[in-house]
């Protein structure tokens, strides 16, 4: 049984998964990291099957805010941060993406 199935089968059409995707990308866009993991971990328990990413997820999450505090805290230099940050954001767009693609 494909992933579309299931969902159709759950009361999900496979737009669904497709309009969380572009909210979270929208969130991230508008420079919304934080409000996007957690859609992104809404996304994960909703939309992932065989339960493959939640790890991913959980560790996206748990770097964001090692992240966060390590800017709190001024830890590290601004490009340390920003090339970390911009790291956490391809996370967060690349499992959203292959989980669609798995999905749809």
């Amino acid at each position: 049984m494909t992933g579309k199935l299931v969902y159709l089968d759950m009361g999900l059409e496979s737009n669904d998964i497709i309009k969380r995707q572009e909210q979270i990308e929208e969130m991230v866009a508008q420079n919304q990291i934080e409000p996007a993991i957690k859609r992104l971990l809404d996304f994960v328990r909703d939309f992932d099957i065989k339960k493959m990413f939640k790890p991913q997820s959980l560790l996206i999450s748990a770097n964001y805010y090692e992240w966060r505090k390590n800017d709190q805290n001024n830890t590290l230099t601004r490009d340390t941060l920003r090339v970390e940050r911009n790291g956490i954001i391809m996370s967060i767009l690349s499992l959203t993406n292959e989980i669609t693609v798995q999905t749809v």
